[in-house]
């Protein structure tokens, strides 16, 4: 009988890890909670492979807001638009001051939320810092009985893969 949760090779990690990148990227939207807080937040993230984080833009009155001073612990809860992949990343979530990056997520959907538009002064920038994710897949790279499931850290300690059921 196969280990349900053997250890992955490196080379699997870091494609499964590119796999996860990718569907960020694909579907732009997703949930973000604070942890020792009530309720998730709708958000709609841009990944920044570069800097390995995602940003999003938020209200300053909004509880997520609130939470954040300027850094909090908290949870990223992804679906691919397909609904065939599914990730819940852990990390850090921070108000962020850039300007060009504002500007390279601003759009007529965040517009609509601000009557201020760009300038308003309930927009907030923020930066997610994943740390460690788990991902459901259906990757045949992985094979595993359905649902498939991997948890792997982004700083590299040890990824663990089985059956989700477990």
């Amino acid at each position: 009988m196969r280990d349900a949760n053997p250890t992955l090779q490196p080379d699997v990690i870091a494609d499964i890890a590119a796999e996860l990148w990718s569907q960020l990227e694909r579907g732009r939207a997703s949930l973000v909670q604070l942890f020792g807080q009530d309720g998730q937040q709708p958000v709609s993230h841009r990944v920044d492979r570069d800097n390995k984080c995602l940003w999003f833009i938020g209200a300053a009155d909004s509880g997520l807001a609130a939470g954040v001073t300027p850094a909090c612990d908290g949870q990223l809860v992804f679906s691919a638009p397909a609904q065939d992949y599914f990730a819940c990343l852990d990390g850090v979530v921070e108000r962020a001051e850039d300007a060009a990056v504002l500007d390279s997520l601003w759009s007529f959907a965040a517009r609509a939320w601000f009557d201020g538009g760009r300038e308003d002064p309930n927009v907030v920038l923020f930066r997610f810092r994943p740390q460690k994710a788990a991902v459901w897949t259906p990757s045949a790279r992985l094979q595993l009985i359905n649902p498939r499931m991997v948890q792997f850290s982004f700083n590299g300690s040890s990824p663990v893969h089985g059956n989700a059921a477990k």
